[in-house]
């Protein structure tokens, strides 16, 4: 009951947020942005003793599908947190505040269980870690794709322009897409390596091989997208869309992550 707690803090918590949040991106009060972001991070605060009560079992660790789902959702809301003292991010909480609430929800029902016992496998626990906090920032580059494209929908469209105020100009967007972008595929090019380093790929079952093949093919996916927003001057829609099939050819490589672990 004492886990469930803090999980129970931090739903609280991050609806309330998300309430002023709305009320926020209407109004773009300056003092209740302050608001927002202190209520989010006692909400990652709460979440990360919750995940940690949950996960952490003496020298072994419960890192099942719902713990990870959360886990990743918790470190992507640290890293808005952190960039909205500096850029304009907040709008992205309307998509990660429900997420967030939803994979609380999973861990309080439908906790499951795979262990790890870290004192044998640390380097592993660390590439699976590490591999956690890109996928972060590659999901926070799949929202900011979908409201990139949703925005520019409605400009072109002329409907619904009251929707913009929940969005920064065109420009900034992409320009925040392309630091997500950056940012991701190196993350992601040091975890195609150390999959090979930590995980010992080759002597990995079929099933193991395959999940890494599908990131390898995600990794050439965002490079490609890369290359051609340099010297084709890609942009807008089309970035938008690359980035979008990228993230889900590597989703589909991170549902190997439990199996990784066993």
């Amino acid at each position: 009951m004492n886990d469930a707690i803090y999980i129970l803090f931090s739903l609280g918590i991050y609806s309330f947020a998300a309430g002023l949040l709305l009320k926020y991106l209407a109004k773009q009060t300056k003092p209740l942005k302050w608001n927002i972001i202190g209520l989010i991070a006692l909400g990652i605060i709460t979440q990360g003793f919750g995940l940690f009560k949950v996960i952490d079992i003496g020298h072994l660790q419960n890192l099942s599908a719902s713990h990870i789902f959360s886990m990743i959702l918790w470190e992507a809301s640290i890293i808005l947190c952190l960039a909205a003292f500096k850029l304009p991010v907040l709008n992205l909480f309307l998509a990660i505040i429900p997420l967030n609430i939803l994979s609380l929800l999973t861990v309080l029902f439908f906790p499951g269980e795979t262990l790890l016992n870290t004192q044998v496998d640390h380097k592993l626990f660390l590439h699976i870690m590490f591999s956690v906090m890109t996928f972060s920032v590659w999901a926070l580059a799949f929202i900011q794709s979908v409201f990139l494209i949703v925005q520019d929908q409605l400009l072109k469209a002329k409907r619904f322009l009251i929707l913009n105020k929940f969005f920064v100009s065109l420009e900034m967007m992409e320009r925040l897409l392309f630091i997500l972008i950056y940012t991701g595929f190196g993350m992601l090019s040091i975890i195609i390596m150390s999959s090979f380093i930590f995980a010992d790929v080759f002597s990995l079952p079929v099933e193991i091989k395959q999940k890494v093949f599908l990131a390898i093919i995600a990794w050439i996916i965002f490079g490609i997208l890369i290359v051609f927003r340099k010297v084709g001057g890609w942009q807008g829609i089309k970035s938008a869309i690359w980035c979008i099939i990228g993230y889900l050819v590597l989703l589909l490589s991170y549902f190997g992550s439990v199996l990784l672990m066993r």
